[in-house]
């Protein structure tokens, strides 16, 4: 995801996106507000030259379907969140 000009910390925010996560979850989950997540979204929308937040929820599908905790560090399948929030 760097080959995009991610930071590791959007590439984890785009996983949880990706994991199908609302705004809320994630700022919750992400310890911020949801004007923070908010701006990080747009930051990404621009960085990646997206057309809006659909384009980038499409993104998200497409490049981290596929991640897990093995494969890059980051980004759990939705199982393996929904795993790990119940367990909180």
């Amino acid at each position: 995801m760097y080959r995009y000009g991610l930071s590791a910390r959007e590439v984890r925010l785009l996983g949880m996106l990706a994991a199908r996560l609302r705004l809320n979850e994630i700022s919750a989950q992400r310890q911020v507000s949801r004007d923070r997540v908010k701006t990080y979204f747009r930051r990404m929308i621009d960085k990646l030259a997206l057309d809006g937040q659909q384009s980038l929820v499409s993104f998200a599908n497409e490049k981290m379907a596929h991640c897990t905790p093995a494969t890059s560090g980051f980004v759990p399948l939705r199982a393996e969140w929904d795993t790990r929030l119940s367990g909180m």
